[in-house]
């Protein structure tokens, strides 16, 4: 759980803090969020912020925000194979602005692949969710950085 992570691991993104990330998750009025931490060996590679959607009988891992390395580095692809098997996970559903990378196993909606993403009410079709920034450094944008995860009935 969240409340094991040693919060240095947070200082990396000084505005996701520790307090934001139980703000915003732990104590979220309306949804459960869970965490996937993955680790090599004691060292924390990866933490990912998820919440599982049941919808006409299957099951979604929706991933609305991370830190640390990019969860779809293809190093780990067994983890997150493991992570679908072990909780039945139909599919991860990730939108951010990171790239995916090749031999992750991650692949981007299109005609022939629909990724829902309403599903309160459930609407069968790809979205294109835009957003804008300016800032000289790099950014990393998650569905949970803004309003894309929300109770919408």
């Amino acid at each position: 759980m969240l409340l094991f992570i040693d919060e240095s691991f947070f200082l990396k993104n000084p505005r996701k803090n520790y307090e934001y990330i139980v703000n915003r998750y732990v104590n979220h009025p309306s949804y459960k969020y869970s965490f996937l931490l993955i680790y090599r060996g004691e060292d924390l590679l990866t933490v990912s912020v998820f919440r599982e959607i049941n919808i006409d009988g299957s099951k979604v891992s929706r991933i609305v925000d991370g830190f640390g390395e990019n969860i779809t580095n293809p190093m780990f692809s067994y983890n997150i194979s493991q992570f679908l098997k072990d909780f039945n996970y139909e599919y991860i559903d990730l939108v951010s602005n990171i790239e995916h990378m090749p031999g992750s196993g991650f692949v981007s909606s299109s005609e022939s692949i629909i990724i829902p993403n309403y599903f309160e009410p459930f609407e069968k079709r790809n979205v294109q969710i835009d957003y804008a920034y300016k800032s000289t450094s790099d950014l990393v944008i998650y569905r949970g950085d803004s309003d894309q995860d929300r109770p919408n009935l």
